[in-house]
């Protein structure tokens, strides 16, 4: 007999081609479905990463990283649930996934689940064509300790996500933390869509890398293999045809009805010229409008901008501090980003918005007349005081940056000196 009150759903996912699936519900004894053999190859694992990133994963079997990252992305999704439980069927060579839970959010994760794994395959032929191509893989990395390594974007929101990035690829160290989001760039993403107002940042920080490799996080963007080609190749001649079909499922997840899809923030220069690529659109800075992408059935707002870290290089227009040199650009790159992410909000509540006005008014607001706002005021200069390059690596708390604010009139430019902890004492 079925307990009451308890969501149940036995869905059976049907290959359509590689990389689209047909779903069919049938409400029956918990959230059961399975996930295909090729888990074991896109899942991180010790038997088949580089040396160095070995240790990580040791002893842990393909189910434990599938359950690792699941647990993850159900518990960034919000939707609650008493367990979890994956365990390979040695018969059929798949995994059968479990999930005990009352929330029929959990329902959507059999058909988005096992399109990841299809997308994520499709990804790694990319990454094994250009291992076969001399001189493409590892290209003049010379960090040993941190070998390029096939890394998707598991442990992020799958089903309910808010809105969707595009960036470029995940440093190495999203690898060895396994955490998508424990990482410089998304730890200061996060304290943005915090600071402009988002009570659930994670759910705007579902990622799509146009290059799913696990990388160091300095001088190898211009060394990785070009997205197009390795990446998004409909054709199977030069790459796996990865990038579209994941952005058409995150910017579409079933649990969404309306008639544009999520909205999509896209950051970074590599990452604009792929959506340039996909759509035409341009590369501008602040760019922002709809645009379809090929195959897709609805259009998608979007905005682009600088990479999250382009701001903690920058420093106060005139910063006399060592860590400067020539990069003074410290408020204008702050004032995008905080634009950006009051458009991601915004959208997110309405993605049939018209996207020009609500970056004006964006803009209006953390820009002409955030001096009019002391809550506004404050908050940009907090944000700027810890992103300045003279504050970088210095752990400086949001209190410490609060208190300097309150101290200097709102004004992050205030003395080139980067606030202590101590100060607050």
């Amino acid at each position: 007999m079925m307990k009451p009150n308890r969501v149940h759903v036995l869905a059976t996912l049907v290959f359509v081609s590689q990389f689209a699936f047909q779903w069919q519900a049938v409400w029956a004894k918990d959230v059961t479905y399975t996930l295909p053999y090729e888990a074991a190859l896109v899942y991180p694992a010790e038997n088949w990463l580089p040396a160095p990133y070995q240790k990580y994963y040791e002893g842990m079997t393909t189910s434990d990283v599938v359950k690792l990252f699941t647990t993850d992305s159900l518990n960034r999704d919000g939707i609650k649930f008493d367990s979890l439980e994956v365990e390979f069927d040695q018969d059929n060579n798949s995994y059968n996934v479990t999930i005990v839970t009352d929330d029929s959010n959990a329902s959507f994760y059999p058909f988005a689940h096992r399109v990841f794994v299809g997308n994520y395959t499709a990804a790694l032929n990319g990454v094994n064509k250009c291992k076969a191509n001399d001189g493409c893989w590892n290209k003049n990395n010379t960090r040993p300790d941190e070998p390029w390594a096939f890394f998707p974007q598991f442990g992020l929101p799958m089903v309910m996500q808010k809105s969707v990035l595009l960036l470029n690829y995940p440093p190495s160290t999203a690898l060895t933390e396994k955490d998508y989001l424990n990482t410089f760039t998304m730890n200061r993403w996060t304290r943005v869509l915090t600071a402009v107002g988002i009570d659930d940042p994670t759910l705007y920080e579902t990622i799509v890398d146009i290059r799913p490799i696990a990388a160091p996080g300095s001088n190898t963007s211009q060394n990785l293999p070009d997205a197009q080609a390795y990446f998004n190749d409909p054709s199977g001649h030069t790459g796996g045809y990865y990038i579209n079909p994941q952005l058409k499922q995150m910017l579409d997840p079933q649990s969404t009805s309306t008639s544009m899809t999520l909205p999509l923030v896209v950051l970074g220069t590599p990452a604009r010229e792929e959506w340039n690529n996909i759509t035409g659109v341009g590369k501008d800075i602040l760019k922002t409008g709809t645009a379809t992408i090929p195959g897709a059935s609805k259009p998608t707002p979007f905005i682009l901008g600088n990479h999250p870290d382009v701001t903690t290089y920058q420093c106060c227009s005139a910063s006399s501090s060592s860590e400067c040199k020539d990069s003074h650009n410290l408020i204008p790159d702050e004032e995008i980003d905080v634009q950006i992410a009051c458009w991601a909000q915004a959208m997110s509540e309405n993605p049939g918005k018209d996207p020009e006005t609500v970056l004006s008014d964006c803009h209006a607001r953390w820009v002409t007349n955030r001096s009019k706002n002391a809550d506004d005021d404050r908050t940009f200069c907090a944000l700027a005081r810890i992103d300045s390059n003279e504050c970088f690596g210095k752990d400086i708390t949001w209190a410490t940056a609060v208190k300097y604010c309150e101290s200097h009139n709102n004004n992050p430019c205030a003395t080139s000196a980067c606030p202590t902890n101590s100060s607050l004492d």
